[in-house]
């Protein structure tokens, strides 16, 4: 029989043990009275803790009404800006694409400049249809 598993047994409790460790300890606790009656003081112990922790704090515990107002608040003051939305690339990358569809649509649907005014003469220039008439 191995020594005693007391420095081990908290351990064991929380399930912060190794498949080794456990099945070490379990076989241990199987064989060791001392060690099985130390366990189960450890268990009443986390119990009554956890009783006790629970009524110390009910007191300083806020009503569900205003818990509930006061994660809203937090919420709506963490949340961020409706700006940072626009730092992600993909809505960058679909606002230039409707941006360039709608210049596409536009300029495919006016009707060509008329005039020989200096805008109309860039137009056909860049069209490929040169003014060739000579000013008098």
């Amino acid at each position: 029989m191995r020594l005693h598993v007391e420095s081990e047994l908290l351990a064991y409790l929380d399930g912060e043990l190794d498949e080794r460790q456990h099945a070490a300890v379990e076989a241990h606790l199987a064989e060791c009275a001392h060690c099985s009656a130390e366990l189960e003081t450890l268990r009443v112990l986390q119990l009554e803790l956890d009783a006790m922790l629970d009524a110390a704090l009910k007191p300083v515990r806020l009503p569900s009404p205003a818990d509930q107002r006061i994660r809203q608040r937090l919420f709506v003051r963490t949340s961020p800006p409706w700006w940072s939305l626009w730092q992600r690339r993909g809505l960058i990358a679909q606002a230039a694409m409707a941006l360039l569809i709608v210049v596409s649509a536009v300029s495919i649907l006016l009707p060509p400049p008329r005039g020989d005014g200096a805008i109309g003469a860039l137009l056909h220039w860049f069209a490929g249809t040169r003014n060739t008439r000579r000013p008098a």
